[in-house]
């Protein structure tokens, strides 16, 4: 709905209505533009051929499997990045936080990307870890510093053998799987695929604040390379 105000005179009325036209012409989607009112209200209709906004920012529930709607990661994800842009000038220089997994997997993105771009866009140290008791839209952002984040979460170091259960990715369609360890921590297993369910132990090959790179140990062949 658009509203032209005070608009009289017909010839510029006719002009606006063809110019309307002119540019829905080219949309291949069925449109519709109604009269323009004594309000000077323009109406346009458009068959919608995608996803709905409640779509694109929603995700099925899984817990009444339909018959509601709820945040999708990708919303969720905004809102963090929200919330730490928005506390960007208090002290510290670091920001822990604690969510859904999907929700850190989301933030991390691939092969770490996104979580390292955000870190050079905020000017700070992040740290993320899974809440496995935290519904999808939970969350917490804790300021702080590196060094103290550092000595509270990032007890590993590279070559460190430790167990983690394996899980599939929430991403769509990836088919990867993921490791995480009983804090919450993000592991990215270089191979795993028919290791879904298990709890397995691996050895660490690359550590971040957010996430580790590490290899699957297979009892008696060591590490296993992806």
């Amino acid at each position: 709905m658009i509203d032209f105000i005070d608009m009289e005179d017909e010839n510029d009325k006719k002009k606006l209505m063809d110019h309307f036209q002119k540019g829905l012409d080219r949309d291949r989607a069925r449109t519709r533009i109604g009269k323009i009112s004594s309000l000077g209200l323009i109406e346009i209709t458009r068959k919608r051929t995608g996803e709905s906004v409640t779509e694109l920012i929603t995700t099925v529930c899984p817990t009444c499997e339909g018959r509601a709607r709820i945040p999708s990661v990708d919303t969720i994800s905004l809102w963090i990045e929200r919330e730490m842009r928005r506390r960007v000038a208090e002290p510290g220089n670091a920001f822990y936080v604690q969510c859904h997994p999907a929700v850190v997997e989301n933030l991390i993105g691939a092969d770490g990307e996104a979580i390292e771009e955000l870190e050079h866009e905020l000017h700070r140290g992040l740290y993320l870890r899974a809440n496995f008791d935290y519904e999808i839209d939970e969350f917490e952002v804790t300021g702080g510093s590196i060094d103290e984040f550092d000595e509270a979460l990032m007890g590993f170091r590279r070559t460190q053998v430790l167990e983690c259960n394996v899980r599939s990715s929430h991403a769509d369609r990836s088919g990867k799987a993921i490791g995480w360890t009983d804090k919450g921590f993000y592991v990215e297993l270089l191979d795993g695929h028919d290791l879904v369910g298990s709890r397995v132990k691996v050895v660490l090959q690359d550590i971040r604040r957010a996430f580790a790179v590490a290899d699957v140990v297979i009892p008696g062949k060591g590490a296993l390379r992806g």
